[in-house]
């Protein structure tokens, strides 16, 4: 599985780094901060999934779902944030996103979604 990520944050970063460490079938084929980058990049390699937050330097990752709905892109979404406002999820949804997770408390559910689609390769 080709993963992507996209957080500003390299706490958050390296604490999925380590996460999936111990997994060689996740390949982490981009890390970036900023939005341009996180478009241009899911465009390019679509990868299998991306861990996306929603606070970018510079940018948001609302913006990145927004931007990349117009190319055939078929990468699956997964969504960590601090902001879990029920109208940002809703409007993140509406972008078919695979999932929305808190980050301070729904870290390890996030994880399962890419752990579990390691089953069904």
């Amino acid at each position: 599985m080709n993963l992507m990520i996209v957080e500003d944050s390299e706490l958050v970063r390296n604490q999925i780094l380590r996460a999936i460490s111990n997994e060689p079938r996740i390949r982490v084929v981009c890390l970036c901060e900023e939005e341009d980058l996180a478009v241009k990049e899911i465009r390019r390699l679509n990868p299998d999934f991306v861990i996306l937050d929603l606070s970018l330097s510079p940018g948001s990752g609302l913006n990145v779902l927004r931007r990349i709905r117009c190319f055939k892109v078929e990468s699956k979404v997964l969504v960590v944030t601090n902001n879990t406002d029920s109208a940002i999820e809703r409007e993140c949804r509406s972008f078919g996103i695979s999932g929305f997770f808190d980050k301070s408390n729904q870290f390890d559910e996030c994880l399962q979604i890419l752990f579990g689609s390691l089953r069904h390769e």
